[in-house]
C-alpha cells in the first residue's frame, strides 16, 4: 500500500470515483418518472446499521456534522433517523457534492446543507454540534490528527463523535487485493485499469450459488452487492489508506483531546458483549484496560472500528 500519498492524488481519486455512489446511481435509474414519483422509490437507509449504533447512544441531536460526507448517502440516512436535527454535510470533492445535493433534492430534504470543506486545511464552519460523524475519512488522510482536533473543535459541550476507521486485523483480504493490483499495474495511480483488473480477477463480491454467481460475473449491475466502479476503487485502489488496531485508535483519540465512550459494532468496549463463560470474563477482566481492549480485538478481529467519543473531562 505504501505510505499516504499527496491530496491532490485522492482529490483526483474522487473526482473521478464519488463515493459512495448508490443513491446517486438509484436516482438516474429513476429519471424516467416525474420528479414527485422518484422518492417513493428510492431507497434511503443506507448505513443501516450505524444508523443503530449511533441512536443507540445519541437521542436528539439538533446540529450534526457529516465530516467528509462523500455523496451523502449517510447524511441522507441521518436525516431521516433523526427528523428534527438541521445537517451539515461537508467535503473537499465539488463532484460529489453536487450528487448529494441532486439526491437531497430529490428527496426534498430541505433541513441538509453541502459546503466544500477540506479537513486537511483549517476549517470555515461554526461549531455547537451535537453530533459529528466521521465515517471512512481519516484511515484516508495524510494527517488524520489535524484533521479530528478540527471536528473536536466544533463539538458542543456535551457534543459526541462518532468515527469510522479501518481495522488491521480483518482487512487481510483487501490488503491481499492492494498488493496483488500494484504487483500486476505499472503504474500505481492506473486506477481504472485496477478496477478493470478486480473484476477479471473476481475480487468483488458476488451472490454465492453457482447460477446466481455467473449471471453476477456476466451482469454485476444486477445483484445488491454492487455499487459500480466506486466501490471497487474505494476498496482496492485507493492513493492513501491507513489501517488501525486498538492502540493507534486511542492515541488517535488521545491526540485531539477526546475520550473513548464506547466501541460498538464488531469491536466491543466490554467482554460480556462478547461472551458468557466465567473464566473468559474472569481472566479479561484481570487484564488493565488497554491490554483487555487489545485482547477483545485479538478475538474479534475486526475490520473496521465504530465508536463514539467525547471531549476528555477533567
Amino acid at each position: 500500500m505504501g505510505d499516504p500519498r499527496d491530496l491532490d492524488e485522492v482529490q483526483s481519486f474522487y473526482g473521478d470515483y464519488p463515493f459512495p455512489s448508490r443513491a446517486w446511481r438509484q436516482l438516474q435509474r429513476l429519471q424516467w418518472l416525474p420528479a414527485r414519483l422518484r422518492p417513493l422509490l428510492m431507497k434511503t437507509d443506507y448505513q443501516r446499521r450505524v444508523i443503530r449504533a449511533i441512536r443507540s447512544h445519541v437521542t436528539a441531536p439538533a446540529r450534526i456534522l457529516d465530516a467528509g460526507c462523500g455523496t451523502g448517502e449517510l447524511t441522507i440516512s441521518l436525516a431521516r433517523a433523526f427528523p428534527e436535527a438541521h445537517l451539515l454535510g461537508i467535503d473537499f470533492n465539488a463532484r460529489s457534492l453536487d450528487r448529494a445535493r441532486s439526491v437531497a433534492d430529490a428527496l426534498g430534504l430541505e433541513r441538509i446543507q453541502f459546503e466544500v470543506q477540506d479537513l486537511s486545511q483549517p476549517l470555515s464552519i461554526p461549531g455547537g454540534f451535537d453530533l459529528i460523524v466521521c465515517i471512512g475519512v481519516l484511515h484516508h488522510m495524510k494527517a488524520p490528527e489535524f484533521a479530528l482536533r478540527q471536528l473536536v473543535e466544533r463539538l458542543s459541550e456535551k457534543g459526541e463523535i462518532f468515527i469510522w476507521l479501518y481495522g488491521e486485523l480483518g482487512r487481510s483480504i483487501q490488503r491481499a487485493g492492494l498488493e496483488l493490483l500494484d504487483l500486476l499495474v505499472s503504474d500505481s495511480g492506473d486506477v481504472a485499469t485496477k478496477v478493470d483488473l478486480a473484476g477479471r480477477l473476481g475480487l468483488i463480491p458476488l451472490p454465492r450459488g453457482r447460477f446466481l454467481h455467473r449471471l453476477g460475473r456476466r451482469l454485476r449491475g444486477l445483484h445488491p452487492h454492487w455499487e459500480g466502479a466506486a466501490f471497487v476503487a474505494d476498496t482496492y485502489a485507493h492513493p492513501c489508506v491507513r489501517e488501525y488496531h486498538v492502540a493507534s485508535v486511542l492515541e488517535l483519540l488521545d491526540s485531539a483531546d477526546l475520550e473513548l465512550v464506547a466501541f460498538l459494532g464488531q469491536m466491543r468496549s466490554r467482554p460480556e458483549d462478547l461472551w458468557s463463560d466465567p473464566e473468559v470474563l474472569r481472566r479479561m477482566k484481570e487484564l488493565p484496560r488497554e491490554k483487555m481492549l487489545r485482547a477483545i480485538e485479538l478475538a474479534v478481529r475486526p475490520n473496521n472500528y465504530q465508536l463514539i467519543a467525547r471531549r476528555r473531562r477533567s
